[in-house]
């Protein structure tokens, strides 16, 4: 359950989500707020080989001094639309709060499902290997049988037949127990697999 909860990506989709909205909520809250900026300039040139003109309707680029400092606000007074921006990103929130609880919950009921479909698969495998050994000792009892006249051919096609289907559900439970572990990596959110995890 921990290493699902830490890999899972709807999980972590949800998590960073809730942080993205968190962020986008704190950002609208500062619209309450006047932003306050101040600006200024200095300008210098000085030119040797030109004389600097002294009247105050002249304009000289090349010999000139000159500087400013000037200071401002910008306020957004709609503060109705602002509160309502922060509502639907608390809506929000409390959404993407409320599916990660129930996301939880219903991964965890998945991996329940998810390892007992593989408990399931491995009693499986065992009593199918049990099958296939004891069909594979039917055939060649009765292969021995009928090759020095003992048993009839029916009971030598029923071993044969028995060999078959005990092959054909032995190879369906090492598909199923493989397609189990494949589903516990798919819900867990990594490879887990024994011999493909890393």
């Amino acid at each position: 359950v921990a290493k699902m909860l830490e890999t899972r990506p709807e999980l972590s989709q949800l998590y960073n989500g809730i942080i993205a909205k968190k962020a986008l909520l704190e950002a609208e809250r500062t619209n309450k707020y006047p932003i306050l900026f101040a600006g200024g300039m200095l300008t210098f040139a000085h030119a040797n080989v030109r004389e600097p003109q002294q009247s105050a309707y002249a304009f000289d680029p090349y010999n000139r001094n000159t500087g400013g400092v000037g200071i401002g606000a910008q306020w957004n007074w709609d503060f109705f639309t602002t509160l309502a921006n922060e509502g639907v990103m608390r809506a929000e929130i409390d959404e993407l709060e409320r599916k990660q609880v129930y996301a939880k919950a219903g991964f965890r009921m998945e991996l329940k499902k998810v390892l007992a479909e593989l408990a399931e698969a491995k009693v499986r495998l065992g009593a199918s290997k049990d099958a296939y050994q004891i069909g594979r000792k039917w055939l060649v009892s009765e292969t021995m049988g009928y090759s020095v006249g003992l048993t009839e051919v029916k009971n030598l096609v029923d071993a044969y037949l028995a060999r078959a289907k005990t092959a054909k559900d032995h190879w369906e439970a090492v598909f199923k127990l493989n397609m189990a572990w494949a589903e516990l990596s798919r819900t867990v959110g990594i490879e887990i697999t024994p011999g493909l995890a890393l």
